[in-house]
């Protein structure tokens, strides 16, 4: 994934971006893929948090908004589809609320032919790096040799990126597929027994609650411990999580605003701030004793520096 990325960066730099229209006083148009309150919220955090003045507006109002603004956010997957289709150079798009897989998709897949995607294009993306996800694990358990994770059809993507990082950091890697119509219990329920840790990865087929459900029983049946990507994981039983809230995500957008101001080409990242979460009733019922979070904190800091 990181390299796949790093070439479409290479190729959105293609254009020449003028500083003098970036450093005009032009509110900078935050702009929502619908009216639900997740967004709205995300909007009103990031003007918190950026110096620059903004205004939030709806998807179907924007396309007759923005055409002349040097800067514009789009908040959520849609928003960020549309606007790399009806903004274009000099317009610097800053695409965040989204999953990484959604945006590699857009810049793979133009829904048109002569859609202005060889342009600066930054993103923030949702889900965390695969390096600290499997660095996690190794943590959790650092005598492990088999780790664990199930791809459906958007995760897939992670595949060859999480085989790369789980030999870097000492594992045989094993894993399966499963389709919207496939049988959850048959398939994790081996692949689980085989496992002493497992990821559970973002994707829309593996978000059906039967899925979700049937991980975690299993996962606490076999006593492996599971690395959920969300707060609400951990709650519903997951041993412990890594993710990003609102509020550190609402940071690195009004950061990425500061350095394209000072001229900063395209960049596509994942969350640089994370939070930690352990279920303390899972720790228990695994009889694992973890480190303090923010020992792990550090250590995970420590490996992205290296």
């Amino acid at each position: 994934m990181r390299s796949r990325l790093s070439q479409s960066v290479q190729r959105l730099w293609l254009v020449c971006l003028c500083i003098s229209p970036l450093a005009q006083a032009t509110d900078i148009p935050l702009v929502l893929t619908d009216n639900s309150g997740i967004y709205q919220q995300f909007a009103r955090l990031i003007s918190q948090r950026t110096a620059l003045p903004t205004e939030t507006l709806l998807l179907n109002q924007a396309t007759h908004e923005i055409r002349q603004r040097p800067i514009v956010v789009a908040i959520g997957t849609r928003a960020c589809e549309e606007l790399a289709r009806h903004t274009q150079s000099p317009t610097r798009l800053i695409c965040t609320f989204l999953p990484s897989q959604a945006f590699q998709h857009l810049i793979d897949h133009p829904q048109k032919a002569d859609t202005d995607i060889e342009r600066a294009i930054d993103a923030v993306f949702l889900d965390q790096p695969i390096q600290r996800q499997v660095a996690l694990a190794r943590l959790l358990v650092p005598q492990a040799k088999y780790l664990g994770t199930l791809y459906g059809e958007s995760s897939q993507i992670y595949q060859t990126e999480i085989e790369e990082y789980a030999q870097q950091y000492g594992f045989l890697t094993l894993s399966d597929f499963l389709r919207e119509e496939g049988n959850p219990v048959q398939t994790l329920t081996p692949l689980l027994e085989r496992s002493q840790v497992f990821l559970a990865l973002p994707d829309s087929t593996l978000f059906n609650r039967t899925v979700t459900k049937w991980l975690l029983y299993i996962s606490l049946r076999n006593r492996v411990p599971l690395i959920g990507f969300s707060e609400s994981y951990v709650d519903a039983g997951a041993l412990i999580g890594v993710y990003s809230t609102p509020e550190q995500q609402a940071q690195q957008v009004a950061e990425t605003l500061s350095a394209i101001r000072q001229g900063r080409s395209p960049v596509q990242a994942f969350p640089q701030y994370f939070t930690l979460k352990v279920n303390s009733n899972t720790e228990r019922t695994l009889r694992m004793r973890l480190p303090s979070l923010d020992q792990l904190s550090q250590a995970l800091l420590q490996e992205e520096m290296r």
